[in-house]
């Protein structure tokens, strides 16, 4: 059987966590009650989801990636679930198993999930695990235990469900630790491992590792300095350095170096942290591109689309309908309301379904200037849903201002955009 991958980030969207009752700590699922929380983030955005009991996800800027249609906001889901988990030999379940939404979604930049954990367990003892959605597998991630908050966080890009564990102290193959420092003031620092040599047998050898990210010094809310923690044994590593961005300015484009050869031979204990200790800054000699071994982001698809630039005129004469050949999570679903370059007050948009005859909405829409400054001329919603594969009608709750030409055969203008999703 394949060994578990060893990971420091990987997510997917929906999201699970504990009982209401369990607010100072975290418990085995199966609780009287599950929490869930939502919010909708854009890339020019940073964004936190907490529930009730202190569990959160951090998202930081530049982490959702942009679609077609540019930064409209996606909505992530942070929820507990009563999903049943089998934790490894001779280590025992210390929270709620969490999930994050969408499912199989991939950010640009590692964001950070704080989970909290049952009893008063030592540093070295707690473990966090992601269940693979394709294969069901347990995969160990890289995660740092607060005493304080009683909290473990762990950064990825990936979503799927989570869990932390509590193993037995003493345990001289527990994982190690890498101390990774990033010296530049304006960039974030990647690392992951392109390959890996376990110290002791039946550690994932030859697994591909997701990268942990080291912000520039001085960011708010965000360590320059980050320990690594990894099964002992020999790595060789991929360091990519990008220019961090702003609401104004994009980031820059990442280059990278290899580092080879370097050694985790000591359990990481928290009264006696044992490092390898590396330090980035300028990458003298880099490649441009990013790592072979960071994941590629999601970007949103555009799943339909009427339209053009050539005159419009009231009143479609076709319905609008389009198909799907796969599930889609849509982001964003809009209609053009010129109306002889007097626009229209926005109303609602849904879908109907012709397999089932089902009614997706309405959504109450929001209104943007359209060609020549026109106001409320495009209609904009955000349904936050999955839709199954079929074909689809787009209704528009004012047809005798939407608008069509012969461009789109007298449908109605309208497009949608969404992230390909595993379907329900």
């Amino acid at each position: 059987m394949r060994m578990p991958k060893v990971m420091s980030a990987a997510l997917i969207f929906v999201v699970a966590g504990c009982s209401s009752d369990d607010a100072d700590r975290g418990s085995p699922p199966g609780g009287p009650g599950l929490l869930k929380t939502s919010k909708a983030v854009t890339g020019a955005m940073e964004a936190e989801l907490t529930l009730s009991n202190g569990a959160a996800l951090k998202i930081p800027f530049g982490a959702v990636p942009a679609g077609e249609a540019g930064g409209f906001p996606l909505e992530f889901t942070l929820a507990t679930v009563s999903t049943s988990v089998v934790p490894p030999a001779n280590e025992s379940l210390a929270s709620s198993v969490y999930e994050l939404g969408p499912g199989h979604f991939v950010f640009s930049r590692e964001v950070v999930l704080s989970i909290p954990v049952a009893g008063n367990p030592q540093a070295e003892q707690v473990r966090v695990y992601r269940v693979d959605p394709d294969t069901q597998e347990l995969e160990p991630y890289n995660a740092v235990y607060d005493s304080a908050t009683g909290k473990v966080s762990v950064q990825t890009r990936t979503f799927s469900p989570w869990f932390a564990t509590v193993a037995p102290a003493g345990d001289s193959t527990a994982a190690g630790a890498f101390k990774i420092t990033n010296t530049s003031t304006d960039s974030w620092i990647n690392v992951c491992a392109t390959s890996f040599q376990p110290k002791y047998a039946g550690q994932g050898a030859g697994d591909v590792f997701e990268p942990i990210a080291v912000a520039p010094g001085g960011t708010i809310g965000w360590q320059n300095v980050i320990h690594w923690y990894v099964p002992q044994g020999t790595y060789s590593l991929c360091v990519e350095s990008q220019r961090a961005g702003t609401v104004s300015s994009a980031p820059g484009a990442p280059s990278y170096i290899l580092v080879a050869s370097q050694s985790v031979d000591a359990p990481w204990r928290y009264n006696a942290p044992v490092t390898t200790d590396l330090s980035f800054g300028t990458l003298t000699g880099a490649t441009s591109g990013s790592c072979t071994c960071t994941p590629t982001p999601t970007t949103a698809d555009r799943i339909f689309y009427f339209g053009n630039i050539d005159a419009v005129y009231n009143q479609p004469t076709a319905p609008t309908v389009f198909t799907t050949t796969q599930c889609y999570f849509v982001a964003h679903l809009g209609t053009y309301h010129w109306n002889n370059g007097s626009g229209m007050t926005p109303g609602t948009v849904s879908l109907t379904s012709a397999e089932g005859a089902r009614t997706y909405g309405p959504w109450r829409a929001s209104g943007t200037p359209g060609q020549g400054g026109v106001v409320d001329a495009y209609w904009n919603t955000y349904p936050a849903v999955v839709l199954p594969v079929g074909t689809y009608t787009v209704v528009d709750s004012d047809p005798d201002t939407w608008s069509q030409n012969a461009g789109t055969g007298g449908a109605g203008m309208a497009w949608a955009d969404g992230v390909p999703v595993e379907c329900p």
